[in-house]
């Protein structure tokens, strides 16, 4: 028997409201981070014979490190940190470059970004998370601190700030 028209209504109206509800009920946290790293490099390069210039050079890294809160105790401070990314310099056009970051809070609340960065800044989305980072969202842009020195070939140890927010069901 075919449901009548108000029940109809009533039924669809309170579908509407449980999904704003869900979404009222979604939380926001806006975090600022420093986080610093030490980087293993691989490259792939060329370089013209004739005049000695660069064709192109690409870097693989993989990266290691920690995060800090702007402010001590805050969002994601003291995170664990691995990442994968590639950087490719092609003639004289600026780098652009590729990858992944975990963020570790412990061994069960993760989360995963895809980021991208060209000239020394950059933007990522966060893709997801375990734990009470499970079904997260949410976005940052960050960009590079002043260089730290190395005294190793093929590594890099660098900072950079990072700004955004994440969301969670």
């Amino acid at each position: 028997m075919a449901m009548p028209m108000c029940r109809r209504t009533a039924a669809a109206l309170c579908c509407c409201l449980a999904a704003g509800a869900a979404q009222a009920q979604e939380r926001t946290t806006r975090f600022d981070l420093t986080h610093c790293y030490v980087a293993e490099e691989h490259v792939i390069e060329a370089v013209v014979s004739d005049h000695q210039v660069l064709a192109y050079r690409v870097k693989v890294y993989l990266m290691r490190g920690t995060t800090r809160a702007a402010e001590p105790g805050g969002p994601l401070d003291g995170a664990a940190t691995r990442c994968v990314g590639t950087f490719a310099y092609l003639g004289n056009a600026p780098p652009k470059g590729d990858g992944y970051c975990e963020l570790a809070v412990s061994a069960e609340d993760r989360l995963l970004f895809q980021w991208s960065a060209a000239a020394g800044s950059g933007s990522a989305a966060i893709l997801g998370g375990t734990g009470r980072y499970r079904g997260a969202s949410g976005e940052t842009s960050f960009w590079a601190l002043p260089p730290i020195p190395s005294l190793e070939p093929g590594v890099t140890r660098a900072c950079i700030r990072s700004t955004g927010e994440f969301k969670l069901p």
